[in-house]
């Protein structure tokens, strides 16, 4: 079955039916991350899936997210409290996530953030494939990160990184370098 392209107003629907679906359930935490996150920021104009780290340990409420999403025929990743695939995030990823005021005041079981800018650059280092980095330019133009506070972060991310630390790191160079390139290109 072809899968949906979601864009903000297709998303913000989307969460308002899926708090509704989750009535009994009390505080869900949401973290929006990847193609959702750019899109919550309209940073994206439409992502091919629903992205999130559920802060809550249940894995009945996960299932039940991801069967609302399929029901909807949505694709969805929902991640475990402080993981995304290869990283363990770093313990503060929660604490500089923004909330999505405009969003969580029609949402009355999930509270809804999105992950920091420079959280969400480095967490696409894993993959870093086109659209990644397409995502990563559109971040590093909107919000303009500092390369110190990019490498300094990527130091907590590297650490406690899961998977082949050298391909990491082979990924943060060749990011290294677009990061240059659109530094130029704005003088």
């Amino acid at each position: 079955m072809e899968r949906k392209r979601i864009d903000y107003k297709d998303l913000t629907e989307i969460l308002k039916e899926l708090d509704s679906s989750l009535a009994s359930y009390k505080n869900v935490r949401l973290v929006a991350i990847g193609g959702t996150a750019l899109n919550l920021m309209r940073l994206k104009r439409s992502t091919a899936d629903v992205d999130f780290v559920l802060e809550n340990n249940d894995p009945i409420l996960k299932a039940d997210i991801l069967l609302y999403l399929e029901k909807q025929g949505y694709s969805g990743h929902i991640q475990d409290r402080g993981t995304i695939v290869s990283y363990n995030l770093p313990e503060d990823y929660l604490a500089k996530a923004k909330k999505t005021y405009g969003i969580n005041r029609n949402l009355k079981h999930i509270e809804l953030l999105v992950m920091n800018p420079i959280d969400l650059i480095i967490s696409k280092l894993a993959r870093y494939n086109t659209a990644d980095k397409q995502d990563i330019t559109q971040l590093l133009n909107h919000f303009n990160p500092s390369w110190r506070k990019i490498k300094q972060r990527f130091n907590q991310f590297y650490d406690r990184f899961q998977g082949n630390k050298a391909n990491l790191q082979f990924k943060f160079e060749l990011f290294s370098s677009l990061f240059k390139e659109l530094k130029r290109k704005k003088k």
